[in-house]
Protein backbone atom coordinates (compact mmCIF):
# COMPACT_ATOMS: atom_id res chain seq x y z
CA UNK A 1 0.00 0.00 0.00
CA UNK A 2 2.92 2.36 0.57
CA UNK A 3 3.53 2.62 -3.18
CA UNK A 4 0.09 4.21 -3.46
CA UNK A 5 0.90 6.74 -0.75
CA UNK A 6 4.55 7.69 -1.30
CA UNK A 7 6.02 8.93 -4.56
CA UNK A 8 8.83 7.06 -6.32
CA UNK A 9 12.11 7.55 -4.45
CA UNK A 10 10.57 7.88 -1.01
CA UNK A 11 12.22 5.71 1.63
CA UNK A 12 10.91 3.34 4.31
CA UNK A 13 8.25 4.45 6.77
CA UNK A 14 9.73 5.40 10.18
CA UNK A 15 6.79 3.92 12.09
CA UNK A 16 6.11 0.62 10.31
CA UNK A 17 9.51 -0.04 8.68
CA UNK A 18 11.90 1.08 11.40
CA UNK A 19 14.59 -1.49 10.60
CA UNK A 20 14.86 -0.49 6.94
CA UNK A 21 14.62 3.20 7.85
CA UNK A 22 17.59 2.87 10.22
CA UNK A 23 19.57 1.04 7.54
CA UNK A 24 18.90 3.92 5.19
CA UNK A 25 20.02 6.42 7.83
CA UNK A 26 23.24 4.45 8.37
CA UNK A 27 23.94 4.51 4.63
CA UNK A 28 23.24 8.24 4.60
CA UNK A 29 25.85 8.75 7.34
CA UNK A 30 28.42 6.71 5.41
CA UNK A 31 27.80 8.94 2.41
CA UNK A 32 28.26 12.13 4.42
CA UNK A 33 31.31 10.98 6.37
CA UNK A 34 33.01 8.57 3.98
CA UNK A 35 32.82 10.68 0.89
CA UNK A 36 34.16 13.70 2.72
CA UNK A 37 37.34 11.76 3.46
CA UNK A 38 38.04 11.14 -0.22
CA UNK A 39 38.64 13.35 -3.22
CA UNK A 40 37.11 12.79 -6.61
CA UNK A 41 39.63 11.02 -8.84
CA UNK A 42 39.86 9.12 -12.07
CA UNK A 43 39.81 5.83 -10.19
CA UNK A 44 36.10 6.30 -9.43
CA UNK A 45 33.31 5.52 -11.86
CA UNK A 46 30.92 8.26 -13.00
CA UNK A 47 28.24 6.94 -10.65
CA UNK A 48 30.68 6.91 -7.72
CA UNK A 49 31.79 10.45 -8.48
CA UNK A 50 28.18 11.61 -8.43
CA UNK A 51 27.70 10.00 -5.02
CA UNK A 52 30.87 11.64 -3.74
CA UNK A 53 29.74 15.03 -5.01
CA UNK A 54 26.34 14.52 -3.37
CA UNK A 55 27.99 13.55 -0.08
CA UNK A 56 30.19 16.63 -0.13
CA UNK A 57 27.21 18.81 -0.99
CA UNK A 58 25.11 17.68 1.98
CA UNK A 59 27.95 17.61 4.52
CA UNK A 60 27.61 21.34 5.20
CA UNK A 61 23.87 21.41 4.62
CA UNK A 62 21.67 22.27 7.65
CA UNK A 63 20.19 19.13 9.16
CA UNK A 64 16.73 20.74 9.15
CA UNK A 65 16.85 21.28 5.39
CA UNK A 66 18.13 17.75 4.79
CA UNK A 67 15.37 16.19 6.90
CA UNK A 68 12.67 18.15 5.06
CA UNK A 69 13.93 17.54 1.54
CA UNK A 70 15.60 14.11 1.59
CA UNK A 71 12.51 11.90 1.65
CA UNK A 72 14.56 8.90 0.63
CA UNK A 73 16.00 8.87 4.16
CA UNK A 74 13.58 10.98 6.23
CA UNK A 75 10.32 9.83 4.69
CA UNK A 76 7.21 11.63 5.94
CA UNK A 77 9.11 14.34 7.82
CA UNK A 78 8.27 17.95 7.04
CA UNK A 79 8.94 21.27 8.74
CA UNK A 80 6.73 20.62 11.76
CA UNK A 81 8.15 17.19 12.59
CA UNK A 82 11.72 18.18 11.76
CA UNK A 83 11.67 21.30 13.95
CA UNK A 84 9.97 19.57 16.85
CA UNK A 85 12.22 16.52 16.67
CA UNK A 86 15.40 18.59 16.59
CA UNK A 87 14.12 20.48 19.62
CA UNK A 88 13.53 17.28 21.59
CA UNK A 89 16.95 16.01 20.47
CA UNK A 90 18.64 19.26 21.62
CA UNK A 91 20.00 19.83 18.12
CA UNK A 92 20.19 23.29 16.56
CA UNK A 93 18.23 23.21 13.23
CA UNK A 94 21.10 24.81 11.27
CA UNK A 95 23.66 22.28 12.49
CA UNK A 96 25.60 20.96 9.46
CA UNK A 97 24.90 17.32 8.63
CA UNK A 98 28.60 16.60 9.04
CA UNK A 99 28.42 17.55 12.74
CA UNK A 100 25.63 15.01 13.21
CA UNK A 101 27.52 12.27 11.38
CA UNK A 102 31.21 12.70 12.20
CA UNK A 103 31.02 11.44 15.80
CA UNK A 104 29.47 7.96 15.94
CA UNK A 105 28.14 8.52 19.47
CA UNK A 106 26.39 11.73 18.42
CA UNK A 107 24.95 9.97 15.38
CA UNK A 108 23.68 6.99 17.40
CA UNK A 109 22.02 9.37 19.89
CA UNK A 110 20.44 11.20 16.94
CA UNK A 111 19.16 7.95 15.44
CA UNK A 112 17.72 6.65 18.72
CA UNK A 113 16.06 10.00 19.42
CA UNK A 114 14.49 9.99 15.95
CA UNK A 115 13.11 6.46 16.37
CA UNK A 116 11.73 7.24 19.84
CA UNK A 117 10.18 10.53 18.70
CA UNK A 118 8.40 9.09 15.65
CA UNK A 119 7.27 5.95 17.51
CA UNK A 120 4.77 8.14 19.38
CA UNK A 121 2.79 8.62 16.15
CA UNK A 122 2.21 4.88 15.89
CA UNK A 123 1.26 4.33 19.54
CA UNK A 124 -2.16 3.44 20.88
CA UNK A 125 -2.02 6.50 23.11
CA UNK A 126 -1.71 8.70 20.04
CA UNK A 127 -4.55 6.91 18.24
CA UNK A 128 -6.86 7.14 21.23
CA UNK A 129 -6.30 10.84 21.82
CA UNK A 130 -6.03 12.06 18.23
CA UNK A 131 -7.64 9.64 15.80
CA UNK A 132 -10.76 8.46 17.61
CA UNK A 133 -12.14 11.66 19.18
CA UNK A 134 -14.88 13.35 17.20
CA UNK A 135 -16.79 16.49 18.13
CA UNK A 136 -19.55 15.95 15.56
CA UNK A 137 -21.40 13.20 13.71
CA UNK A 138 -20.69 15.11 10.50
CA UNK A 139 -17.50 13.51 9.23
CA UNK A 140 -16.75 16.53 7.05
CA UNK A 141 -16.83 19.04 9.91
CA UNK A 142 -13.53 20.37 11.26
CA UNK A 143 -12.55 18.22 14.22
CA UNK A 144 -11.70 20.75 16.92
CA UNK A 145 -11.13 18.13 19.59
CA UNK A 146 -8.52 16.19 17.65
CA UNK A 147 -6.80 19.40 16.61
CA UNK A 148 -6.63 20.71 20.19
CA UNK A 149 -5.29 17.37 21.45
CA UNK A 150 -2.67 17.25 18.70
CA UNK A 151 -1.60 20.88 19.13
CA UNK A 152 -1.23 20.54 22.90
CA UNK A 153 0.50 17.14 22.92
CA UNK A 154 2.44 16.87 19.67
CA UNK A 155 3.48 20.39 18.66
CA UNK A 156 6.52 21.35 20.72
CA UNK A 157 8.04 24.47 19.10
CA UNK A 158 6.83 24.74 15.50
CA UNK A 159 5.26 28.20 14.97
CA UNK A 160 4.94 28.74 18.72
CA UNK A 161 5.69 32.09 20.40
CA UNK A 162 6.48 30.59 23.78
CA UNK A 163 7.70 27.10 24.62
CA UNK A 164 8.21 25.17 27.82
CA UNK A 165 11.40 23.15 28.10
CA UNK A 166 11.77 20.31 30.59
CA UNK A 167 14.67 20.52 33.03
CA UNK A 168 16.69 17.66 31.51
CA UNK A 169 16.28 18.92 27.95
CA UNK A 170 17.14 22.49 28.92
CA UNK A 171 20.28 21.40 30.75
CA UNK A 172 21.29 19.27 27.78
CA UNK A 173 21.02 22.34 25.54
CA UNK A 174 23.07 24.39 27.99
CA UNK A 175 25.78 21.75 28.23
CA UNK A 176 26.22 21.70 24.45
CA UNK A 177 26.38 25.50 24.20
CA UNK A 178 23.12 26.06 22.30
CA UNK A 179 22.31 29.19 24.31
CA UNK A 180 25.76 30.73 23.86
CA UNK A 181 25.99 32.85 20.71
CA UNK A 182 29.79 32.70 20.86
CA UNK A 183 29.91 28.90 20.78
CA UNK A 184 30.77 27.07 17.56
CA UNK A 185 28.61 24.01 16.98
CA UNK A 186 30.65 20.83 16.88
CA UNK A 187 33.36 22.11 19.20
CA UNK A 188 33.74 21.21 22.87
CA UNK A 189 31.79 23.50 25.21
CA UNK A 190 32.92 24.13 28.78
CA UNK A 191 31.25 27.39 29.96
CA UNK A 192 28.30 25.68 31.65
CA UNK A 193 28.59 27.48 35.01
CA UNK A 194 25.44 28.84 36.69
CA UNK A 195 23.20 28.18 33.67
CA UNK A 196 21.81 24.78 34.64
CA UNK A 197 18.21 24.65 35.80
CA UNK A 198 16.34 22.54 38.34
CA UNK A 199 12.84 23.23 37.04
CA UNK A 200 10.74 23.64 33.88
CA UNK A 201 11.81 26.62 31.76
CA UNK A 202 9.52 28.86 29.70
CA UNK A 203 11.20 30.70 26.81
CA UNK A 204 9.85 33.43 24.52
CA UNK A 205 10.58 32.61 20.87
Amino acid sequence: YFKRIWSVGYGPDWVDEVGKAKEGLNSWRELVVGQNERKIGLEFSKEEQQLIQHGQAIANRPILMEMCENQGVFNGIGRHLANDFLHTAATFPLTPCQCVCDNIDVFEDFKKALVDYLAVFGSQTFFRSISTRSNSRNQFMWNDRSYENYASCCVKVYKKRRVKIAEDLYNSMVETGLFDENHTIGEFYHDVYLLLSTSMISIQC
